[in-house]
């Protein structure tokens, strides 16, 4: 491919055309009717997609780089015309083995867009956007592999992380944990909207979904009202008093429904069980 494409899109759009043999150069047309075949295509060079700023810098390198590439091989149609450029080709162009395609130096096309496009201000807003889009997906990328490989191998991620909490300094771990909490708690990326509560990460807001006072609120359930002033102290006087006592468990209770619950556990009835078998 003999010129700078500005897209992805572009260069696979180039490469279909010599699979399909449509839409050629005419040279290269020419050259399949006279019985030449294309054996090999590929890219001789290329670069990194540049940034806003500098898309048009890098058209002017591209440009120049084929222009040299052009005369160094001399890949143009003629060998007595120097199409206004110096002879650049350390071999005799008479002795080539070769002929070239090329009708013209790639400097006589131009370079677009120079005036066209965003103003300074603008490219400097859109390169801080793509700087921020890049971290992104960088970091969702470390997030994949890392999820990815505790899920496909979960004794060897055990075993690294065992590796990493042996070789690190817990004042670090500690310090590098609370920063983590606090990121995630301010960009509320796990949050429970119903009970306005922020967690840390997705294992944590899923603990929460299981508590009973998620339950409830989902349920619909209301929370309890607030036990009224001196509960306590009547409370205490009840268990002092043994006024709802378990002889069997010598367990007080401070209300009927507490010393209810108690007679259902399983303690309870094994002791109640081994006393009344004793009394018998």
């Amino acid at each position: 491919m003999s010129a700078p494409v500005q897209r992805l899109s572009v260069r696979k759009q180039r490469f279909n055309c010599y699979d399909r043999l449509d839409t050629l150069p005419r040279d290269v047309s020419d050259a399949l009717d006279n019985g030449y075949t294309i054996t090999h295509k590929g890219l001789l060079c290329w670069s990194r997609i540049p940034s806003t700023g500098k898309v048009f810098l890098t058209r002017v390198l591209h440009l120049a780089l084929e222009s040299a590439l052009s005369l160094v091989f001399w890949d143009m149609n003629s060998r007595t015309r120097d199409f206004g450029m110096p002879r650049l080709c350390p071999w005799s162009i008479e002795d080539l083995e070769y002929d070239g395609l090329c009708s013209h130096v790639a400097l006589a096309e131009g370079i677009w867009g120079e005036c066209d496009g965003p103003t300074p201000e603008q490219i400097a807003v859109k390169e801080v956007e793509m700087e921020q889009r890049r971290k992104a997906q960088k970091v969702a990328a470390v997030q994949k592999h890392y999820w990815d490989f505790k899920r496909d191998n979960f004794a060897a991620w055990q075993a690294q992380r065992r590796r990493y909490a042996a070789n690190c300094d817990p004042a670090e771990r500690k310090a590098t944990a609370k920063k983590v909490k606090a990121k995630a708690f301010a960009a509320k990326k796990w949050c429970c909207d119903l009970c306005n509560v922020s967690c840390r990460d997705s294992h944590e807001l899923v603990r929460h979904n299981t508590t009973p006072s998620h339950k409830n609120k989902v349920a619909g359930i209301a929370k309890p009202a607030p036990k009224a002033a001196g509960y306590q102290t009547w409370n205490d006087a009840n268990k002092l008093a043994k006024k709802h006592y378990c002889k069997p468990c010598n367990y007080s209770a401070g209300t009927t429904q507490k010393l209810d619950k108690h007679l259902l556990t399983t303690k309870h009835k094994v002791k109640a069980a081994a006393a009344a078998e004793a009394a018998a």
